[in-house]
């Protein structure tokens, strides 16, 4: 699927919700809620460098 894997990303308080899968993603608003969302892929995890410094 198109969006598998992206985690919606609250745009006002930048809270990350859970991934998106293949079950329907389920939210609970009050009467006159919202939320607006952007769609971010997990970033790759940092590699650890060694710094070394010639002097």
């Amino acid at each position: 699927r198109r969006f598998d894997g992206r985690h919606p990303v609250e745009l006002i308080g930048g809270v990350r919700f859970p991934a998106i899968g293949e079950l329907p993603y389920l939210l609970t608003l009050a009467g006159h809620g919202f939320y607006w969302f952007r769609l971010r892929k997990d970033l790759p995890q940092a590699t650890k460098v060694n710094l070394v410094v010639a002097r």
